[in-house]
């Protein structure tokens, strides 16, 4: 709709997904050394735990987590269990005693943001980078994560390419903004600089399409053998896609972002322990007589969780919604229920895509 009104590329035209100039502002190939990589096998998030489960040439034996809970966080739980499970060596990066940590056979305690200094920004919502200084020392034994990396590289024989000072490193990273005079010396002063990013997205109205223009119909889809027309498709969880399965599980799932976490990180700290609160629209309630507080299991054929209703009044006619992110010991992840399947292009996820049913429980 923005592009057929022509409020692309426009001030206050308010188009814009993500913000990815933003992070490619930083020399990351200076930190990450790609060239030194000489074989890599790539899964996507969706998929990783079939692939490890099946992965051969070689088997992979061992899983390192860090800066994630999968558990929680990947969809088809009860998949991801077995997948992580059948490696002979799991370890966890973490601060703390998450689902996907309680796993594992090693946990390595890491520092918090508040525990090292280091830089911030986002990629979505805005251009500037922020610095953040060291304010606590941090607790026991719990190590920066590139400590640990650092460790590792020195014990697997190319401890060189790590032997950089923390602060020799910000300044890798900071090696392609120097032109603009965004030095580490001036973030310390500063704490918050603009990044120097085009302010209004796709300004020039140049796109990353083969015709360089903003296509209604891919020629990228051409290309791969699609017609490239704009389709309307069902979710293939649906009445519409499967009557079957819609006959079995006659309510759609929507998995929420909650409003007091970001993803899974911040439960453990909530002063009242948190539950699974399953909301479900007023016909569900009227239809299976529920009232708040009652006691539910939502279930399908991938898993099941159990929490407590509240009816939502302004919920879509037969749609549940269920925070994503509780852990295991607090009621269960929604994610037991969700499917892994990836997007039809191949680079997202249907975690929107997924019928359940519902019963009240004693």
């Amino acid at each position: 709709l923005v592009a057929v009104s022509g409020n692309i590329g426009i001030a206050g035209g308010g188009a814009n997904y993500a913000n990815l100039q933003v992070g490619q502002s930083f020399d990351f190939e200076e930190l990450t050394l790609p060239n030194r990589k000489q074989t890599s096998r790539k899964f996507s998030m969706m998929k990783q735990a079939e692939e490890v489960l099946r992965a051969v040439d070689p088997v992979i034996q061992m899983i390192i987590v860090t800066c994630g809970n999968p558990l929680t966080q990947v969809p088809n739980t009860n998949v991801v269990a077995k997948a992580f499970s059948s490696v002979k060596t799991l370890v966890v990066i973490d601060q703390y005693m998450t689902d996907t940590a309680a796993l594992a056979d090693y946990v390595l305690p890491t520092t918090t943001a508040f525990e090292e200094e280091d830089f911030y920004y986002s990629s979505m919502y805005h251009h500037y980078v922020n610095y953040g200084p060291k304010l606590v020392d941090a607790p026991g034994e719990a190590q920066p994560d590139l400590w640990i990396w650092t460790q590792l590289a020195n014990r697997l024989g190319f401890g060189e390419a790590f032997d950089y000072t923390r602060t020799q490193f910000l300044e890798m990273t900071l090696t392609s903004l120097a032109p603009a005079g965004i030095t580490l010396e001036r973030l310390m002063a500063e704490h918050t600089v603009e990044l120097p990013v085009e302010s209004i997205p796709w300004h020039d109205r140049r796109f990353k399409t083969p015709s360089g223009k903003y296509e209604f119909t891919s020629s990228l889809a051409q290309d791969k053998g699609d017609d490239g027309l704009l389709k309307f498709t069902y979710p293939l969880e649906s009445k519409w896609a499967n009557p079957a399965l819609a006959e079995k599980y006659p309510y759609n799932l929507l998995t929420i972002h909650p409003m007091r976490s970001n993803h899974s990180q911040h439960y453990h700290l909530f002063a009242k322990e948190p539950q699974v609160k399953v909301e479900v629209a007023e016909n569900i309630a009227e239809q299976l007589s529920l009232e708040n507080g009652d006691i539910v299991r939502v279930w399908n054929d991938r898993g099941e969780v159990t929490g407590t209703i509240s009816i939502l009044a302004k919920a879509h006619p037969n749609t549940i919604n269920i925070d994503e992110g509780i852990w295991a010991k607090f009621g269960g992840s929604v994610n037991n229920l969700t499917a892994n399947a990836e997007s039809d292009n191949g680079l997202g996820s249907v975690l929107y895509d997924c019928l359940v049913n519902i019963e009240k429980v004693s």
